[in-house]
């Protein structure tokens, strides 16, 4: 979450021609990660992706405020 936040911050999105380096697969992969930690009804998206992945009880390890 935290990697995610600070690749969303203001003073990284504005860096246009570093974005443009960056290969599309792993701009596909961000894209994902953006749906899934989106703050939407309180990560719907990340709750549901935990509660099919795993059959029992876990703690997730990525923090969410």
């Amino acid at each position: 979450m935290t990697v995610h936040a600070s690749l969303c911050s203001s003073c990284v999105a504005r860096l246009q021609r570093s974005w443009s380096l960056v290969p599309s697969v792993s701009l596909a992969v961000f894209g994902i990660t953006d749906r899934l930690m989106s703050p939407q009804m309180n990560y719907k998206e990340y709750r549901t992706l935990l509660n099919n992945a795993l059959p029992g009880p876990c703690v997730p390890y990525i923090g969410v405020d």
